[in-house]
């Protein structure tokens, strides 16, 4: 990251207007995804907080970053107190917000948001890889999910390959690392299909859920154990044509 500018003087914040727009490095014609077409990809924004907010240790100014002029930009807002008021600083800066937003002329959005946890370069370090490396994880395999489950499969890993990445910067006692929070997603075109009638059984499956006598922890089992009974069945069919061919190769 380049390095942040210094801190102003003691006066009012500047106004949030006048975006600029973004370099044309930051167009990507690249394409990932079965979704969407040639994506514009713009690099890693960090959010902004108070500009003279000062306070915890690492704690620096920052500055507003907007990722696509005209159509999306991030910002933190701070809740510190003002401990003085003949003094216009807050008690602390938000140096710990990061968000990414990936955007594609099909439709496709990727979008990843990250809080480290408590004051300093740690956490801070730990948002901004676990940021970096969900939406790269995302940005390379979306293009192999081909259901609404394989979508949330590929969210999961790429919460993992987060949680990696920051491990494999900070991977030593002398270099601990720090915690971050995330919250991401995607938001892709679904087929449309048409209406069927509801058998019985989905209707009590339905009916369950609406007087709350099914938890959403039975509902995440059950749909777990039909998918290794197809996984299962599928093994089987691919052991019974390899032992066909066995045989056809014996004769």
């Amino acid at each position: 990251l380049p390095p942040l500018p210094p801190l102003p003087g003691p006066k009012s914040p500047p106004p949030l207007s006048s975006p600029k727009s973004p370099p044309s490095s930051l167009l990507s014609s690249r394409s990932s995804s079965p979704f969407s077409s040639p994506s514009l990809s713009p690099s890693l924004s960090r959010a902004k907080g108070e500009i003279r907010g000062k306070g915890g240790e690492g704690d620096r100014p920052m500055s507003l970053e907007v990722s696509r002029a005209g159509r999306a930009c991030g910002m933190a807002v701070s809740t510190y107190p003002w401990p003085h008021l003949k003094r216009p600083q807050r008690d602390g800066t938000p140096i710990c917000d990061f968000y990414s937003l990936k955007c594609h002329h099909g439709g496709s959005i990727i979008a990843v948001l990250t809080d480290g946890c408590n004051w300093g370069e740690r956490p801070m370090n730990a948002s901004r890889i676990a940021n970096k490396a969900f939406l790269e994880y995302v940005d390379e395999n979306l293009h192999l999910a081909g259901s609404t489950r394989m979508v949330g499969r590929m969210l999961g890993k790429a919460v993992e390959a987060g949680h990696l990445a920051i491990m494999k910067v900070h991977n030593s006692l002398r270099n601990p690392s720090g915690t971050t929070t995330l919250l991401g997603g995607v938001l892709v075109r679904k087929e449309t299909r048409s209406l069927v009638a509801a058998s019985d059984e989905m209707l009590r499956f339905l009916r369950r859920n609406v007087d709350g006598s099914s938890k959403l922890e039975s509902m995440i089992k059950e749909g777990y154990e039909e998918e290794k009974e197809r996984e299962k069945e599928e093994m089987e069919e691919r052991e019974r044509e390899r032992e066909m061919q066995q045989k056809e190769r014996e004769k």
